[in-house]
């Protein structure tokens, strides 16, 4: 009898998925949200006394409520994203459509009272084995259970999910590569002189760089020449004759 009793409250559970998520979600969402009280490099965030951690990095963790594993992953390229060029749409990383049995999609409230969006779904992998997805605003949930378990983990994730403060310079030191450049302009003088409107194009030119130390102690060569032998003639290049 107690094995046909499970039977049935397994099936009960899968025909009707999608009510059951909703009704989950809605409840986690009216709790009272926690304090964060697990610190890590990256972010903090609430552990209830009844979710294990088995193991963990600085980005992501396995955890464990009653029977059923989940991971956490803190969602890098999204906070990165949204500190360079603001808020975005969730993007959840989806199975094939033709598995999808349970959509959610709403909104939570986090410790600050700030409103952010999430996503939900529930893949059907095996007569009795479904993945569930929740995409928050900075991590992403996934677990594989029955449908029992996949229901029964959605308070503790979302309690998580509301609970999570996000240490962004630390992201934006560690996974960032963009850097701000500021141009500060510079007035550069191109010219020592401003061009006359009259005169002839010699009187421009520095006398100082013409008559070097060669050119004083060693007389012109006919070979080399002397430079003013290679100007223009005064009526072909006068400034005041250009239009």
């Amino acid at each position: 009898m107690l094995i046909l009793l499970c039977g049935c409250q397994s099936n009960i559970g899968a025909v009707d998925i999608q009510q059951s998520l909703i009704q989950a979600l809605d409840e986690a969402n009216s709790l009272p949200t926690a304090q964060a009280d697990n610190k890590k490099v990256f972010y903090s965030f609430y552990l209830e006394p009844e979710v294990g951690r088995l193991k963990a990095n600085e980005t992501s963790s396995i955890l464990k409520y009653k029977e059923t594993k989940f991971a956490m992953n803190l969602n890098i390229s999204k906070i990165v994203n949204a500190q360079n060029y603001g808020d975005i749409i969730p993007s959840t990383i989806k199975l094939n459509d033709e598995y999808l049995i349970a959509t959610v999609n709403g909104e939570y409230a986090d410790f600050d009272n700030s409103i952010y969006p999430y996503q939900s779904y529930v893949y059907q992998l095996s007569d009795n084995e479904y993945y569930l997805t929740i995409d928050t605003q900075y991590v992403f949930f996934s677990a594989i259970g029955n449908a029992s378990q996949i229901i029964d983990v959605v308070k503790p994730i979302m309690k998580i999910a509301k609970s999570i403060e996000i240490n962004s310079d630390a992201i934006m030191l560690e996974y960032s590569a963009k850097e701000r450049i500021t141009f500060e302009g510079e007035e550069l003088s191109l010219y020592d002189e401003i061009i006359p409107t009259e005169g002839r194009v010699i009187d421009m030119i520095d006398k100082t760089n013409q008559n070097t130390e060669t050119d004083i102690n060693e007389p012109s060569t006919p070979d080399q020449g002397n430079n003013t032998d290679m100007l223009p003639s005064d009526e072909e290049y006068r400034t005041d004759n250009l239009e």
